[in-house]
């Protein structure tokens, strides 16, 4: 019965996320992809592991918040110093219309898998 007792609560600081395929495919992209000294702003619906993954700096970032309004938050962490965002959440991004219409609007795609992940470049382009 003790036993059951811990596991119950130890359990989830130990299981690996739902999501981790995922994480760690885009992750692979970031790290190939984006320079090692550049900050990003990581979405994956559940924590900061993202960016552990990824081996970078920046911040996480959720995009369903109810009390953030998602294009503002994104655009004050740019000004910040974030130069990518990335998503290893295609659901979660597609879910919220308005903020993933800006997204592929305003910024360009530097890498898209269906269903795994995306990741923008929020730097300054040219045509953009």
């Amino acid at each position: 019965m003790l036993f059951r007792s811990i596991f119950y609560y130890i359990y989830p600081a130990y299981r690996v996320p739902r999501t981790y395929g995922r994480v760690e495919k885009v992750a692979e992209r970031v790290m190939t992809l984006i320079p090692q000294e550049s900050l990003i702003i990581a979405s994956c619906s559940s924590g900061p592991y993202f960016l552990y993954y990824c081996q970078r700096r920046g911040w996480d970032f959720w995009i369903n918040d109810p009390d953030t309004d998602a294009i503002s938050h994104l655009e004050y962490l740019r000004k910040q110093g974030g130069e990518y965002f990335t998503s290893a959440n295609m659901e979660e991004l597609n879910k919220n219309k308005i903020f993933s219409e800006y997204l592929y609007n305003t910024y360009n795609v530097v890498w898209k898998k269906e269903k795994i992940g995306v990741i923008f470049s929020l730097l300054p382009q040219n045509g953009k």
